[in-house]
């Protein structure tokens, strides 16, 4: 007979959940958190508190836009499920309600969806489906999503496009011949970044000029004694695209080099890819690898720490470039202890850099300005 009772209390509460559910149909949405049926009632979602059109604030209307968005894709003239809730209509007629959207194996609860990317409170006015909202409020938090970091959340929609110049000197001694060779490069850059992350692209067209001393010697003659310049012209491009705990990019390189000095010539042209690899919290600190995306460093590995200010970090690495000539070795004379940051302020992003061989005079030193001109909402 229990077995029979508790069958029976099953039916009874599935049957009057069932009957407490109708099917509705959305029109319009008149706001975040107001809907018209089509049978003309009007209805909000209970228990949740929601930024409004109506709101002065320019960052709350970037996730007004968001809402809105996601509501007219998963509400907007959709077949709904609405449980009304217990509390009292609001003014205005306006019926508080839970809204489901019937999946072919699963029934979303939109009011829950809602607090769980952050784009609602949780203000409750009843206590139906209490711990489920409790735990998609505690996620939105805790990710800090859409209201619990507006300002943020505002920045991760934005994309800013920067133009400037960057520039650098240096110099270095080979091993067969005790000289001082000069290094100076100067360069354009386009960037297109997103203040929040570290998502963006960048394209440097610019020179680098070695004065190389030393013995040469053209195709035909006796070697002697000279200052040759080396002229390396460059093009490149990079990419950057991050998640939370790891971000790569590709890119290319286009190289042309010609010497000028004791015997004029063409000695290189190359393209080639670009590659990047980040792994760490992103947003604070991690390592980051670099193959062929400067012309003063053909790889680098770095420890990077960024600051709360958009674009702004400071790093340490190791680096390894080919400018340093050596017939003795190969790898070692090549490697270079760096250290770099790059700071925001007033539309100005400020980047310096220098890098030593250790126990050594050799030594570049880069600086760089960029100029924000313009910013736009991804959507």
């Amino acid at each position: 007979m229990r077995f029979k009772n508790l069958f029976f209390l099953l039916i009874l509460f599935t049957a009057g959940s069932l009957f407490a559910q109708q099917q509705v149909k959305v029109i319009e949405i008149i706001d975040t958190n107001l809907f018209l049926l089509e049978d003309g009632r009007k209805i909000s979602l209970a228990n949740l508190e929601m930024p409004s059109k109506n709101d002065t604030s320019q960052v709350m209307q970037v996730l007004v836009k968001d809402i809105l968005r996601f509501e007219k894709q998963m509400i907007l003239k959709k077949r709904l499920l609405m449980e009304k809730s217990p509390a009292a209509p609001l003014p205005n007629d306006v019926i508080p309600v839970h809204l489901f959207l019937k999946h072919l194996f699963e029934k979303l609860n939109l009011n829950k969806e809602l607090l769980k990317i952050g784009y609602a409170r949780y203000a409750p006015i009843d206590s139906l489906y209490a711990q489920e909202y409790l735990w998609a409020v505690q996620k939105a938090q805790r990710q800090k999503r859409g209201i619990w970091n507006p300002v943020e959340y505002a920045l991760s929609k934005q994309v800013d496009f920067f133009a400037g110049v960057n520039g650098g000197m240096g110099n270095f001694k080979t091993d067969d011949f005790n000289e001082h060779n000069e290094i100076h490069f100067l360069e354009a850059q386009l960037m297109a970044g997103n203040p929040r992350g570290l998502e963006h692209a960048e394209f440097k067209l610019g020179q680098m000029r070695i004065r190389e001393k030393g013995f040469n010697a053209c195709e035909y003659g006796p070697a002697r004694y000279s200052e040759v310049d080396a002229i390396y012209r460059y093009a490149i491009i990079t990419t950057y695209i991050n998640h939370r705990y790891i971000g790569f990019g590709i890119g290319g390189i286009f190289i042309d080099q010609t010497k000028r000095g004791f015997c004029d010539e063409r000695l290189l042209t190359m393209f080639g890819p670009t590659f990047n690899l980040r792994l760490g919290k992103l947003d604070k600190y991690f390592i980051a690898a670099d193959i062929f995306n400067s012309i003063f460093n053909y790889w680098t590995v770095k420890m990077v720490y960024r600051f709360n200010r958009p674009y702004s970090r400071i790093w340490i690495g190791y680096l390894g470039n080919s400018y340093r000539k050596s017939y003795h070795d190969t790898v070692g004379p090549n490697d270079y202890i760096g250290l770099g940051a790059q700071y925001y302020f007033k539309r100005f992003l400020f980047k310096v850099s220098g890098q030593i061989v250790p126990y050594t005079n050799e030594k570049t030193f880069t600086l760089g300005l960029n100029f924000l001109f313009a910013g736009f909402s991804v959507k």
